[in-house]
């Protein structure tokens, strides 16, 4: 049985797990996968939802009333595909998922049809879905060709369904959801942000449900992470160029071979009984990273790639999640769609700029065992589930996070994957805490970096709230700002250069914390269209938003007026009468008025 199907496996009884810790090459639990038979009478329609993936497909299902589109966030092993799989079982009408990488298509078929006990068919190179089947699962390189789509005819599918949607802001990977306009649409992904920072918003009309990796340890589905940076010396990625948001893989490839001999006997040494997957940037770091693992622990490691022959590289991945091997050593093949809960180590020997990427690589080891939580329902069962995660054969997974001189790339980390609902302050203080302990639990790094900096600032006499949570400088000239839900998912920082520009612009150090680089040239954009419109600047504004007065409509005159009599009455610490002030801003001046 494949490792997908062990997920609809997690209702039934647990399953004995031999304890872990013994000997490499004895039996334990990182030998062979436990693997159980479909209890008797049971059909595939018979396995519940959890409680946060109805309230996804609900929630989906809603919006889809009144939009043509929603998206789903969910992390890697919270069920993806057993959320929108549902959906596709009870939609009225047909169905098309598709999937970005051939390997993941007859993966996805499978899982369809134990999910919704009907034949589900494949379009993908040399195979045609008949007209008839009602579930299609395509490869969305073959379903993108123009004879594909003129076969299928554009009312052919009423919902598409696509599965890792951070791709499909690609223009050829929009040809399908352009081609089924009439089509309602779904976007499913663990890592909704991009390295080249463009936006998932731009292809769908709501974000419909979020489930992301914080939300699945907290609430006992996945497993907590503990990182452990190792510093070496060899790695040196200064010199290494950027080319579409992230480290270009050729270059960096030749620095992290310098350093696989490194990577190995840190890795012995820190970690030596976990099973792990090794992520590197390229062909010869991971093959010589692979070699020098079976030289310290003979037949302990394989290596694939995507030069890998495709039998061969099947056949190497299913020993390794039977447990014959320790070590797989890759260069971006385990990444999406690749599912093995015994792993517990993950090997960060992949610098990268890119969080999405990230997410992608330490999602392979997040997974809970097996028979371990899903039968404690709901989420007022999330601390007994914790606890039965702890007290397993995999109560955490670690992140060995590989790094050197980084120079002035700035690199994504652990941290950053939990710190989406964090400040900039937090994230940092957390970092910071992580590396002078040599490592440590994430999640609780940050929350106790949250209530340090919480006690600093009581301690001031400040509201606690004024160091967790940014000033949002939109609101002083009537804007909004960006929704809360699109900050969460790791945007890039702005530049040095519009911060500049924005502090010249009047607006506080403080008030520029934790804004990304979009909502930077957005506010750049209005201040400017300000000033060309000949209103109140944004220091003007954010003066009289503090005597309660909107003056986002008022003009630069009568703003600059009501602005000097604010600031007299505060000179000579008197009271400021808030009708004068907004009858300065409101009223006009007579034909020969002295200003």
């Amino acid at each position: 049985m494949s490792s997908a199907a062990l997920d609809w496996l997690d209702d039934l009884p647990e399953p004995e797990i031999l304890e872990a810790g013994r000997e490499w090459g004895q039996p334990s639990l990182f030998g062979a996968p436990p693997t159980l038979p479909l209890a008797a009478g049971v059909t595939p329609r018979d396995y519940k939802l959890t409680w946060y993936q109805a309230e996804a497909k609900s929630a989906t299902e809603l919006a889809l009333e009144t939009n043509r589109s929603a998206m789903i966030v969910m992390a890697t092993g919270t069920g993806k595909t057993r959320t929108f799989g549902s959906i596709a079982g009870d939609w009225p009408g047909n169905v098309l998922v598709l999937c970005h990488r051939d390997e993941l298509v007859h993966q996805a078929r499978l899982d369809l049809e134990m999910i919704t006990g009907e034949q589900v068919e494949v379009e993908q190179a040399h195979l045609r879905a008949s007209s008839t089947c009602r579930i299609v699962v395509g490869s969305t390189d073959t379903v993108k060709q123009k004879s594909r789509l003129e076969r299928f005819g554009p009312d052919r599918f009423s919902l598409v369904i696509c599965d890792e949607f951070h791709h499909y802001l690609a223009k050829t990977y929009r040809r399908p959801i352009d081609f089924f306009k009439n089509a309602k649409l779904i976007g499913v992904t663990a890592t909704p942000d991009r390295g080249d920072e463009k936006a998932l918003g731009t292809l769908i009309d709501e974000v419909s449900y979020v489930f992301d990796i914080q939300s699945g340890i907290d609430q006992g589905y996945l497993v907590p992470i503990d990182v452990r940076e190792v510093n070496v010396e060899s790695i040196d990625i200064s010199g290494v160029g950027t080319s579409g948001g992230d480290l270009i893989a050729a270059q960096l490839d030749d620095v992290m071979l310098k350093s696989a001999a490194s990577i190995v006997s840190e890795t012995l040494k820190y970690e030596p009984g976990r099973q792990g997957i090794i992520f590197l940037p390229g062909v010869k770091s991971a093959e010589l990273t692979a070699e020098l693992f079976n030289k310290a622990v003979p037949g302990s490691a394989c290596f694939i790639s995507g030069a890998t022959d495709i039998d061969e590289r099947r056949e190497l991945i299913r020993r390794f999640k039977a447990g014959e091997f320790r070590y797989l050593c890759n260069c971006m093949i385990a990444t999406e769609g690749f599912d093995a809960p015994t792993v517990s180590l993950i090997v960060q020997g992949r610098p990268t700029k890119s969080r999405a990427l990230y997410a992608q690589m330490a999602g392979r080891g997040t997974r809970v065992l097996p028979g371990i939580v899903h039968h404690i329902p709901g989420p007022e069962g999330a601390t007994e589930r914790r606890a039965a995660i702890a007290a397993s054969a995999k109560p955490n997974m670690v992140v060995l996070d590989f790094v050197g001189n980084a120079g002035a790339h700035k690199l994504v980390n652990p941290v950053d994957l939990l710190g989406g609902d964090y400040t900039e302050a937090e994230v940092k203080e957390a970092k910071k805490k992580l590396k002078e302990d040599g490592g440590g639990d994430v999640a609780k790094a940050l929350a106790a970096a949250r209530a340090g900096l919480a006690r600093i600032a009581q301690a001031a006499k400040v509201r606690a709230t004024s160091s967790m949570r940014s000033i949002d400088p939109f609101g002083n000239l009537g804007e909004r700002r960006t929704d809360p839900v699109e900050m969460r998912f790791g945007r890039k920082a702005m530049t040095q250069g519009q911060r500049d520009f924005l502090l010249r612009g009047g607006v506080k150090e403080k008030e520029l914390e934790g804004m990304s680089r979009d909502d930077a040239h957005r506010l750049q954009q209005i201040i400017c269209d300000r000033r060309e419109l000949g209103l109140s600047s944004y220091a003007q504004a954010r003066t009289l938003k503090m005597v309660g007065v909107d003056a986002s409509k008022v003009p630069f005159k009568q703003a600059s007026e009501a602005v000097g009599y604010v600031l007299r009455q505060w000179d000579q610490k008197l009271p400021v009468d808030g009708r004068r002030v907004e009858a300065l801003c409101g009223r006009r001046r007579e034909p020969g008025e002295e200003g």
